[in-house]
């Protein structure tokens, strides 16, 4: 396999695209306690940290990939948008 960063960005970024949403990670271990506390929660909250939660399956999908982290980042305000997807430091 070639290497994808020898690849110009424009192909390289569409390379990084397939597979985005089948690639995501399962939601993880349920936990009895922690699902009740968070079905008590308010409902803006809840989305919240579905939100949250949805960028950081992404971002560890992406990360298992091999994909650098401000493609990773990138690809991430791509599917998600701006808000809640700041630029890391």
């Amino acid at each position: 396999m070639a290497d994808i960063y020898s690849l110009p960005e424009t192909e390289r970024n569409a390379f990084n695209r397939i597979g985005v949403d089948s690639d995501l990670l399962p939601a993880g271990a349920y936990d009895d306690t922690a699902h009740r506390v968070f079905a008590e929660t308010s409902p803006s909250r809840r989305r919240r940290a579905e939100y949250k939660a949805s960028i950081a399956r992404m971002l560890v999908s992406l990360r298992k990939r091999g994909i650098k982290e401000g493609e990773r980042f990138a690809l991430v305000r791509e599917h998600f948008g701006s808000k809640g997807t700041s630029l890391p430091l």
